[in-house]
C-alpha cells in the first residue's frame, strides 16, 4: 500500500506541496512526506524533485540522516509539447546511519541493472588519496562491483574504493575480471592494493 501510494506520487511528479492530491479512493496528503523535527533535522520519508530535470529522489531519514533505502526516478521521456513525463527507475540506493551501506544499483532505461556494488562497508585500516586529487582527498567505502552490459550479460567485476560521487571518484582495487558478449572471462588485471 505505502510503495503504490509513493509511485502514485512519483508518477504524478508532486513535489510536496501542502495541497492534498485524490487519486481513485485514495487521499495522498504531501503533509505526511518532508517533515523536520523539532531540531530542525529531516525525519521519516522525503520525496523531492528537480523541476529542471524531471527527476524525483524517494529518501528516509532517521535524526537528520539518510537511512534504508533511496530511490532515483530519472525521465525517460519528456516532449516540448506536452507535459507527459515518463520516468524509469534508475538507482536503489542503502543507507545506514547516514552512510552507504549494502548495495547500490544503477539501471539502464530497459529495466536491466547497469552496475552494483555490493558489501558496501567503510575503508577502516587504509585511506589512500588518488592519482591526481590533493592529500585531503581520502576514499571512504569499499564494495565488490559488477558492471553489465544493455542486455544484462556482466562486463566485468571486482573490488573498488570510493566516494559519495561513486560514478567519478572511484578506483579499482586487487583482481578484476573482464568478459566478453557471451559471459566469457577473456582477461584478468590486477590493480593491487591501490593506485597511487
Amino acid at each position: 500500500m505505502r510503495l503504490l501510494i509513493i509511485s502514485i506520487l512519483i508518477f504524478l511528479g508532486i513535489a510536496s506541496y501542502a495541497i492534498k492530491y485524490e487519486v481513485n479512493d485514495f487521499i495522498i496528503n504531501p503533509d505526511q512526506f518532508n517533515r523536520l523535527d523539532s531540531l530542525g533535522r529531516r525525519i521519516g520519508q522525503w520525496i523531492l524533485t528537480d523541476p529542471d530535470s524531471a527527476s524525483c529522489i524517494v529518501v528516509n531519514y532517521m535524526n537528520g540522516k539518510k537511512e534504508g533505502v533511496k530511490l532515483i526516478y530519472d525521465v525517460v521521456l519528456r516532449t516540448k509539447d506536452s507535459d507527459t513525463i515518463k520516468h524509469y527507475l534508475q538507482s536503489i540506493i542503502t543507507y545506514a546511519d547516514g552512510k552507504y551501506h549494502g548495495t547500490i544499483t544503477e539501471f539502464y532505461e530497459n529495466g536491466l541493472p547497469f552496475f552494483l556494488i555490493r558489501d558496501i562497508e567503510p575503508i577502516k585500516d587504509f585511506n589512500p588519496t588518488p592519482k591526481g586529487y590533493s592529500e585531503e582527498f581520502k576514499f571512504e567505502y569499499q564494495g565488490y562491483t559488477v558492471e553489465y552490459n544493455q542486455d544484462g550479460t556482466i562486463s566485468d567485476e571486482g573490488y573498488m574504493i570510493f566516494n559519495d560521487d561513486y560514478i567519478i571518484d572511484f578506483q579499482e582495487v586487487g583482481l578484476w575480471k573482464y568478459y566478453d558478449d557471451s559471459g566469457n572471462c577473456i582477461r584478468t588485471k590486477d590493480y593491487g592494493e591501490y593506485r597511487k
